[in-house]
């Protein structure tokens, strides 16, 4: 596994990963961490991973999670 990005926001950190060849129907993926929450989302590609991990860092700049 290899961290492409990685952002804190508020507290809470956002990172989008590459699971190289291991998983290669889910190969990206998008993990958020706050407080005692932690969530990950799987992606196919790439760009379905950029556009969720600038999603979730625009909520958390918001502060709407």
């Amino acid at each position: 596994m290899k961290i492409l990005k990685r952002t804190v926001i508020q507290a809470a950190t956002i990172q989008m990963e590459d699971w190289d060849e291991r998983c290669p129907e889910d190969r990206y993926a998008v993990l958020w961490k706050a407080e005692d929450e932690e969530n990950r989302y799987s992606a196919r590609s790439l760009p379905d991973a950029e556009e969720y991990y600038d999603y979730r860092c625009l909520l958390m700049e918001q502060g709407r999670v």
